[in-house]
C-alpha cells in the first residue's frame, strides 16, 4: 500500500495559503483599529493642550476663539471615535467569520474611549 507523506500532500500548500490569508486579514483589521486609535490619541493631546491655555473667563465666553477651537477638535475627536468603533466592529466580525468567538483580549488591546462633551454647550 502506497502512503503519502502529509508534508507533501497537495492540499497542504492550499491550507497554508488559506491560513496565511486569514492571518493577513486579521493583521490588517487590527492595524486599521490601531491607526484610528492613534489618531484619537493625537487629537486628545491637542485638546488637552488647548484646554490648558484657556482661562476660566475664556471658558465662560463661548464665543472665545480658544473655546471654538477646542469644540472643533472635540467634534473631530468624536467623529474619529465613531470611525474607530466601526473599524473595531469590522475586526470583531472578521474574527468571528474566521471562527474566533472570544474577544476579551481584543477589548483590552483596542479600548475605544468615551465621547467627549464640548467645553460649553451653545445655542448657536
Amino acid at each position: 500500500m502506497l502512503t503519502m507523506n502529509t508534508a507533501e500532500h497537495p492540499l497542504d500548500k492550499t491550507f497554508e495559503e488559506i491560513f496565511q490569508e486569514r492571518a493577513d486579514i486579521l493583521f490588517h483589521a487590527g492595524e486599521s483599529v490601531s491607526r484610528a486609535l492613534s489618531r484619537l490619541a493625537r487629537i486628545d493631546e491637542a485638546i488637552n493642550s488647548a484646554q490648558k491655555e484657556l482661562t476660566r473667563r475664556d471658558i465662560q465666553d463661548s464665543t472665545h476663539h480658544g473655546v471654538k477651537h477646542i469644540n472643533a477638535l472635540i467634534a473631530e475627536y468624536n467623529q474619529l471615535r465613531e470611525d474607530a468603533k466601526l473599524r473595531y466592529y469590522y475586526l470583531i466580525v472578521t474574527r468571528e467569520s474566521i471562527g474566533f468567538l472570544r474577544h476579551d483580549w481584543v477589548e483590552k488591546i483596542y479600548p475605544i474611549p468615551a465621547r467627549k462633551k464640548p467645553v460649553k454647550e451653545t445655542d448657536e
